[in-house]
């Protein structure tokens, strides 16, 4: 914010006086008063004060310089917290036990095991999630010739994690693959949650400037623009922290349990005589097909066979009539 005055008091034996300029005006008044041992110290502050109010009217900028004000200051308390953060995760080399405990730790696991029977197993696995608050946000059941699966994405509260995991361990026949892992989103969720704070502080007084400076069409726009930007990213930052709060509250478990299936032994190989049966068996119908199409084409069969008759009965006379004239 610029300064308004600056000013100089002076006094001594011989002169005594005060000299007072603002930063953007035109004032100059050099007083001096001679031959006065003790200067009235009254008169002095009464016009001092005087040219400090009249000086503060000659502000640059009227509302432009107002807005341009706010804008300088919600950048400036922004790098502000981030410096803030910055220096307070580097002067700590080490954390106390209270700051391990409010660090913001995302859980996930995957595992695959084998189940002795699949739908007891199932069963299994729900009395343990009401045990330990939890709850399926996915299933999908898998069969095949070899074996039974069912794939489940469980949800559960962080501080079951690790019981939850140790009552899914002991439904298992055979443990086949298991992954645990985690990932530390303490930075990210300060982060945002500080500049979530600087940017609603910035909105409140964008509104200030809104309700209490604006004068004309354009300053209202202009305003209104501001708090609709700084708005879209209030939501957005709030959107981020209740997606790592979820995370964060609730840890996810990919689990698939499965089921051997009992294989079948070798087929027999069947005998000659069975292979001959089955050989009539498929001749008999393909006959009976042979069959039933002719009846679905019994008109051009029909026509086929009229053709033939008719042209038979004429090559017969045609031979007829050789043999009279050659008699």
């Amino acid at each position: 914010m610029p300064l308004c005055a600056k000013f100089v008091v002076f006094a001594s034996d011989q002169v005594s006086g005060y000299l007072l300029w603002p930063d953007h005006g035109s004032f100059n008044l050099i007083a001096n008063t001679m031959n006065q041992k003790q200067p009235d110290m009254k008169n002095v502050w009464i016009v001092s004060c005087f040219f400090l109010l009249m000086s503060c009217q000659y502000a640059p900028g009227g509302f432009d310089g107002v807005m341009a004000n706010a804008d300088e200051s919600m950048q400036m308390e922004a790098s502000k917290s981030s410096v803030d953060l910055d220096r307070d995760e580097s002067s700590q080399p080490m954390e106390a036990p209270d700051a391990m405990a409010d660090r913001k730790i995302i859980k996930n696991a995957e595992m695959l095991m084998e189940v002795a029977e699949l739908d007891q197993a199932a069963l299994a696995i729900k009395d343990s999630l009401k045990r330990y608050q939890a709850f399926l946000s996915e299933t999908n059941l898998n069969n095949n010739t070899y074996r039974s699966a069912y794939e489940m994405t469980i949800r559960v509260p962080q501080q079951y994690f690790d019981p939850l995991l140790e009552a899914l361990s002991s439904i298992a026949v055979r443990i086949d693959h298991r992954r645990i892992g985690t990932t530390d989103v303490t930075e990210e969720y300060l982060d945002v949650e500080t500049r979530l704070k600087t940017k609603k502080e910035v909105r409140d007084r964008y509104i200030a400037i809104l309700r209490d400076k604006a004068k004309t069409v354009e300053d209202i726009l202009n305003a209104e623009d501001k708090i609709r930007v700084i708005q879209e990213e209030i939501e957005s930052a709030e959107g981020r922290l209740r997606y790592l709060r979820n995370k964060v509250g609730l840890s996810t478990i990919n689990l698939r349990i499965y089921q051997q299936q009992e294989r079948t032994g070798m087929v027999k190989e069947r005998s000659f005589l069975t292979k001959a049966g089955k050989a009539f068996v498929s001749g008999w119908k393909s006959v009976q097909s042979f069959a039933l199409g002719l009846i679905h084409v019994w008109p051009f069969v029909l026509i086929v066979c009229l053709i033939a008759f008719l042209i038979g009965r004429a090559r017969s006379k045609r031979r007829m009539a050789r043999k009279k004239d050659q008699a």
